[in-house]
Protein backbone atom coordinates (compact mmCIF):
# COMPACT_ATOMS: atom_id res chain seq x y z
CA UNK A 1 0.00 0.00 0.00
CA UNK A 2 1.09 3.36 -0.94
CA UNK A 3 1.01 5.83 1.84
CA UNK A 4 0.21 9.65 0.79
CA UNK A 5 0.57 12.77 2.94
CA UNK A 6 -0.91 16.05 2.36
CA UNK A 7 -0.13 18.99 3.74
CA UNK A 8 -2.66 20.82 5.38
CA UNK A 9 -2.15 24.72 5.71
CA UNK A 10 -1.74 26.02 1.97
CA UNK A 11 -2.41 22.77 0.05
CA UNK A 12 -5.63 21.62 1.37
CA UNK A 13 -6.28 24.86 2.63
CA UNK A 14 -6.05 28.76 1.48
CA UNK A 15 -4.37 29.47 5.04
CA UNK A 16 -1.42 31.75 3.78
CA UNK A 17 -4.07 34.37 1.45
CA UNK A 18 -6.95 34.13 5.03
CA UNK A 19 -4.01 35.19 6.93
CA UNK A 20 -2.80 37.47 4.88
CA UNK A 21 -6.24 38.73 4.06
CA UNK A 22 -6.95 38.82 7.74
CA UNK A 23 -3.88 40.83 8.52
CA UNK A 24 -4.89 43.51 5.85
CA UNK A 25 -8.12 43.97 7.04
CA UNK A 26 -6.98 44.55 10.90
CA UNK A 27 -3.50 46.53 10.48
CA UNK A 28 -4.05 47.42 6.94
CA UNK A 29 -0.50 46.68 6.00
CA UNK A 30 1.20 44.95 2.85
CA UNK A 31 -1.88 46.39 1.38
CA UNK A 32 -2.35 48.50 -2.11
CA UNK A 33 -5.41 49.98 -2.05
CA UNK A 34 -7.83 47.61 -0.32
CA UNK A 35 -6.27 44.92 -3.03
CA UNK A 36 -5.06 41.70 -1.95
CA UNK A 37 -1.54 41.15 -2.51
CA UNK A 38 0.47 38.38 -3.91
CA UNK A 39 2.35 36.57 -1.15
CA UNK A 40 6.20 36.52 -2.12
CA UNK A 41 7.51 34.39 1.12
CA UNK A 42 6.24 31.77 3.09
CA UNK A 43 7.34 33.37 5.95
CA UNK A 44 4.29 35.63 7.19
CA UNK A 45 6.62 38.03 9.38
CA UNK A 46 8.46 38.79 6.23
CA UNK A 47 5.24 39.53 4.41
CA UNK A 48 4.74 41.69 7.22
CA UNK A 49 7.65 43.23 8.51
CA UNK A 50 6.15 46.67 10.04
CA UNK A 51 3.67 44.03 12.64
CA UNK A 52 4.98 42.19 15.37
CA UNK A 53 5.58 38.24 15.89
CA UNK A 54 2.90 38.25 18.40
CA UNK A 55 0.08 40.18 16.18
CA UNK A 56 1.05 38.58 13.16
CA UNK A 57 0.44 34.81 14.61
CA UNK A 58 -2.85 35.27 17.11
CA UNK A 59 -5.27 35.01 14.65
CA UNK A 60 -3.97 31.40 14.82
CA UNK A 61 -5.36 30.69 18.22
CA UNK A 62 -8.89 33.05 17.16
CA UNK A 63 -12.25 30.67 15.92
CA UNK A 64 -13.31 33.74 13.97
CA UNK A 65 -10.05 33.77 11.75
CA UNK A 66 -9.88 29.84 10.95
CA UNK A 67 -13.67 30.13 10.12
CA UNK A 68 -12.63 32.24 7.01
CA UNK A 69 -9.81 29.64 5.53
CA UNK A 70 -11.87 27.57 2.28
CA UNK A 71 -10.66 24.21 0.55
CA UNK A 72 -8.05 24.91 -1.56
CA UNK A 73 -9.33 24.56 -5.76
CA UNK A 74 -9.69 20.70 -6.16
CA UNK A 75 -8.49 19.54 -2.90
CA UNK A 76 -11.19 17.84 -1.53
CA UNK A 77 -12.05 15.92 -4.65
CA UNK A 78 -8.19 14.72 -5.19
CA UNK A 79 -8.52 13.36 -1.10
CA UNK A 80 -11.82 11.62 -1.99
CA UNK A 81 -10.21 10.19 -5.44
CA UNK A 82 -6.92 8.73 -3.39
CA UNK A 83 -9.18 7.82 -0.37
CA UNK A 84 -11.24 5.54 -2.67
CA UNK A 85 -8.38 3.66 -3.45
CA UNK A 86 -7.66 0.30 -1.52
CA UNK A 87 -4.22 0.58 -2.53
CA UNK A 88 -3.69 4.16 -1.22
CA UNK A 89 -3.67 4.95 2.45
CA UNK A 90 -3.86 9.33 2.91
CA UNK A 91 -2.93 11.25 5.92
CA UNK A 92 -3.08 14.97 6.39
CA UNK A 93 -0.39 16.29 8.52
CA UNK A 94 0.12 19.72 9.37
CA UNK A 95 3.24 21.77 11.50
CA UNK A 96 0.31 23.60 14.10
CA UNK A 97 1.10 25.04 17.59
CA UNK A 98 -0.31 23.21 20.24
CA UNK A 99 -2.24 26.19 21.52
CA UNK A 100 -3.74 26.82 18.07
CA UNK A 101 -4.63 22.86 17.07
CA UNK A 102 -7.85 22.55 18.99
CA UNK A 103 -9.03 25.81 17.57
CA UNK A 104 -7.89 24.87 14.54
CA UNK A 105 -9.49 21.57 14.26
CA UNK A 106 -12.69 22.40 15.63
CA UNK A 107 -13.24 25.75 13.26
CA UNK A 108 -11.13 24.47 10.23
CA UNK A 109 -10.25 21.22 9.64
CA UNK A 110 -13.82 18.96 10.87
CA UNK A 111 -15.44 21.79 8.73
CA UNK A 112 -13.57 21.43 5.36
CA UNK A 113 -12.72 17.58 6.19
CA UNK A 114 -15.71 16.13 8.50
CA UNK A 115 -15.15 12.82 7.61
CA UNK A 116 -11.24 12.38 7.38
CA UNK A 117 -10.08 9.70 10.28
CA UNK A 118 -8.67 11.20 13.08
CA UNK A 119 -5.65 8.38 13.15
CA UNK A 120 -4.71 9.83 10.05
CA UNK A 121 -3.77 13.21 11.06
CA UNK A 122 -0.14 13.62 11.86
CA UNK A 123 0.28 17.06 13.81
CA UNK A 124 4.56 17.56 13.12
CA UNK A 125 7.11 20.29 12.26
CA UNK A 126 9.20 17.20 11.72
CA UNK A 127 8.06 15.73 8.33
CA UNK A 128 11.45 14.13 7.66
CA UNK A 129 10.00 11.56 10.45
CA UNK A 130 6.87 10.30 8.62
CA UNK A 131 6.44 7.26 7.45
CA UNK A 132 5.13 7.80 4.07
CA UNK A 133 5.89 7.37 0.01
CA UNK A 134 4.88 10.98 -1.06
CA UNK A 135 4.71 14.00 0.71
CA UNK A 136 2.73 16.77 -1.10
CA UNK A 137 3.94 20.27 0.71
CA UNK A 138 3.69 24.26 -0.20
CA UNK A 139 6.84 24.61 1.81
CA UNK A 140 10.33 23.64 0.50
CA UNK A 141 12.15 23.51 3.89
CA UNK A 142 9.68 20.50 4.35
CA UNK A 143 10.52 18.77 2.04
CA UNK A 144 14.19 18.86 2.24
CA UNK A 145 15.28 16.23 4.44
CA UNK A 146 12.41 13.79 3.49
CA UNK A 147 13.23 10.29 2.27
CA UNK A 148 10.15 9.45 -0.09
CA UNK A 149 8.74 11.52 -3.58
CA UNK A 150 8.78 14.77 -3.48
CA UNK A 151 6.03 17.15 -4.22
CA UNK A 152 5.64 20.81 -4.20
CA UNK A 153 2.40 22.66 -5.06
CA UNK A 154 3.86 26.03 -6.76
CA UNK A 155 2.56 28.64 -4.93
CA UNK A 156 3.61 32.22 -5.39
CA UNK A 157 6.10 32.30 -2.62
CA UNK A 158 7.59 29.22 -3.87
CA UNK A 159 7.72 29.68 -7.73
CA UNK A 160 11.29 30.42 -7.31
CA UNK A 161 12.68 27.41 -5.66
CA UNK A 162 14.75 25.43 -7.58
CA UNK A 163 15.07 22.05 -6.39
CA UNK A 164 15.90 18.85 -8.71
CA UNK A 165 14.67 16.17 -5.97
CA UNK A 166 10.79 18.01 -6.09
CA UNK A 167 8.18 17.72 -8.20
CA UNK A 168 6.73 20.41 -9.66
CA UNK A 169 2.32 21.18 -9.87
CA UNK A 170 -0.06 23.56 -10.04
CA UNK A 171 -2.92 22.02 -9.19
CA UNK A 172 -4.77 18.89 -7.57
CA UNK A 173 -5.92 16.92 -10.77
CA UNK A 174 -2.18 16.94 -11.59
CA UNK A 175 -1.37 15.67 -8.12
CA UNK A 176 -3.48 13.12 -8.11
CA UNK A 177 -2.90 11.84 -11.82
CA UNK A 178 0.68 11.17 -10.75
CA UNK A 179 -0.17 9.52 -7.55
CA UNK A 180 -1.88 6.81 -9.63
CA UNK A 181 0.76 6.63 -11.99
CA UNK A 182 3.10 5.90 -8.85
CA UNK A 183 0.61 3.26 -7.16
CA UNK A 184 0.34 1.43 -11.09
CA UNK A 185 4.04 0.97 -11.08
CA UNK A 186 4.16 0.21 -7.37
CA UNK A 187 1.85 -2.45 -7.64
CA UNK A 188 3.26 -3.83 -11.27
CA UNK A 189 6.36 -3.85 -9.80
CA UNK A 190 4.89 -6.22 -6.94
CA UNK A 191 5.34 -3.44 -4.35
CA UNK A 192 8.44 -4.14 -4.09
CA UNK A 193 9.64 -0.47 -5.63
CA UNK A 194 12.14 1.65 -3.54
CA UNK A 195 11.27 5.28 -5.09
CA UNK A 196 12.88 7.74 -4.49
CA UNK A 197 12.44 11.07 -6.16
Amino acid sequence: MIRVAYDFDGVLNNLPEAWTNYLNGVFYDNNDEGKTVELKYYDMCRNFPNISYSSIMWPLCSSEFWKTVELEPGAKEALDILQARQDVEVFIVTSTSPESWTTKYEYCFKRLFPDFPVDNIILTSRKELINCNILIEDNPEFLKDFKGTKILLDKSYNKSVKNDSFKHFNNHDDIVEFVKSFVNTYNNMGGNMIYRA
